[in-house]
C-alpha cells in the first residue's frame, strides 16, 4: 500500500503532462486595412474578441494608423505610403492569411 500511493501520484503527474495542451503562440492572422469601419474594429479590437469567442485566442489581427483610417477614401490606400505599409506588414508577418479590406463607404459621402 505504501508504494501504490506514490506510484499513482507519479503516474497521474506524467499523464497530465503528456496530454496537456501546447502553449499557444499568438500569431497575427488578419491584416486590417480600410476606412472608418476598419478604424472602429481596430480601436475596439473586434476581430480579436471574435477570435477569442470562437476558441482561437492565439489568433490576432494587426493594423495601425496608416492602415485603418477614420474617414479614408479608396484613393488613400492607392498612395505609395499606404501600399508600402501594406507590403511591409505582409512581409514582416508571414503568418497573415487574410487581408480584411474595408473601403468604399466614404467615397459616396461628401464628394
Amino acid at each position: 500500500m505504501n508504494r501504490i500511493l506514490p506510484l499513482t501520484i507519479a503516474l497521474c503527474f506524467f499523464l497530465t503532462q503528456a496530454f496537456s495542451q501546447c502553449t499557444e503562440t499568438n500569431q497575427p492572422k488578419v491584416l486590417l486595412v480600410g476606412d472608418s469601419w476598419a478604424w472602429f474594429m481596430n480601436t475596439e479590437s473586434t476581430i480579436n474578441n471574435v477570435f477569442k469567442a470562437w476558441g482561437f485566442s492565439n489568433y490576432k489581427f494587426i493594423s495601425n494608423a496608416t492602415l485603418a483610417v477614420n474617414g479614408a477614401q479608396t484613393d488613400d490606400f492607392m498612395k505609395p505610403g499606404a501600399q508600402a505599409e501594406i507590403l511591409n506588414q505582409l512581409t514582416n508577418n508571414p503568418s497573415i492569411e487574410v487581408v480584411h479590406l474595408s473601403i468604399g463607404g466614404n467615397d459616396f459621402l461628401g464628394d
